[in-house]
């Protein structure tokens, strides 16, 4: 029986860079990120617009114990998860994933230990709005497939293709309050040479402390 637990602590910034190709384009929305929380929001980039979005520093503590042996993995990330989105339609963008530089160590009980470094994977997302595309919106609703190419270097990771569905949401209650969230199903390297099916879910409950921020 696989037992898993799972720690994780970020030293992350967001950088976001809103700008058009068209001058005297007005902001027709508010900029909506990814980030800091680890849902993806149900509102898309508007068209002729580009979003950047990235942690600066990041690490990440895996341990997982199975008939007693453990593998404890650490891994460092400098201007990991690079988010590039870019506005196609009213509804639709388009977003490129990268990792710049992972520094990733493994301690295993059995093999030793082992410290692989350099560049992640790519994931490609295509987030389609399918209701309430403004944050102000009451209901808001998003479809979200994503591929993910293992365009890592040094075995960071493993040399296989795998595919995800996001479904992000968000909810505007009274007094400022909201509740977003997301449901992704991914199809994922599985043990055996197959793939295997992962479930992913996250709810956030959030109201603003300053209106004037």
């Amino acid at each position: 029986m696989l037992v898993k637990g799972f720690t994780s602590c970020w030293l992350m910034a967001c950088l976001a860079v809103w700008t058009t190709s068209a001058i005297g384009l007005e902001i027709e929305k508010p900029m909506s990120t990814e980030r800091p929380s680890k849902t993806d929001s149900p509102y898309s980039v508007s068209p002729k617009r580009y979003q950047i979005e990235t942690n600066v520093l990041g690490y990440t503590v895996d341990k997982d114990c199975a008939d007693e042996n453990c593998i404890k993995s650490k891994t460092y990330e400098v201007f990991g998860t690079n988010n590039l989105r870019i506005g196609l339609t009213e509804k639709t963008d388009i977003q490129f994933i990268t990792d710049i530089y992972l520094n990733k160590s493994v301690e295993n009980d059995t093999d030793g230990n082992d410290r692989m470094q350099g560049f992640g994977d790519t994931t490609v997302r295509l987030k389609y709005n399918l209701i309430g595309n403004h944050p102000a919106d009451k209901i808001s609703f998003a479809l979200l497939p994503s591929i993910k190419f293992a365009t890592n270097r040094n075995n960071l990771s493993h040399s296989k293709i795998e595919y995800g569905l996001g479904l992000p949401f968000n909810f505007n209650l009274s007094h400022d309050w909201s509740i977003g969230g997301m449901s992704v199903i991914n199809w994922i390297k599985g043990e055996q040479g197959g793939y295997d099916l992962n479930y992913v879910n996250a709810l956030v409950v959030s109201r603003p402390i300053n209106q004037s921020l």
